[in-house]
């Protein structure tokens, strides 16, 4: 299983993604109550400014964004981390898929 959460630029259809954030476990240990989780927290440079209601909630400024590597760069790991789990788990995710 896999926990996957997004924050973005904005709301609209031509915003970003500025962070990722995946957990992943195995249902098994789930259901035995063991919390093994995989982790992976990546910020990336959303190469636009951010709308400052989405920058009040996710916090980060667009300099230090600008220095961040592009969502591109990490697209094997995050393909890689994600191809393990059979179920995903998102909130809001139409929103999160659209992006």
């Amino acid at each position: 299983m896999a926990f996957i959460d997004t924050e973005t630029t904005g709301t609209s259809r031509h915003d970003r993604i500025v962070t990722l954030g995946i957990a992943t476990m195995q249902a098994s240990d789930l259901q035995a109550a063991k919390f093994k989780l995989r982790t992976m927290h990546l910020v990336f440079n959303p190469t636009r400014p951010c709308n400052p209601m989405a920058a009040s909630i996710h916090g980060w400024s667009d300099q230090t964004l600008a220095r961040q590597p592009r969502f591109a760069d990490h697209v094997t790991e995050i393909t890689d981390q994600l191809a393990r789990a059979d179920v995903w788990l998102m909130h809001n995710a139409a929103f999160d898929r659209r992006l």
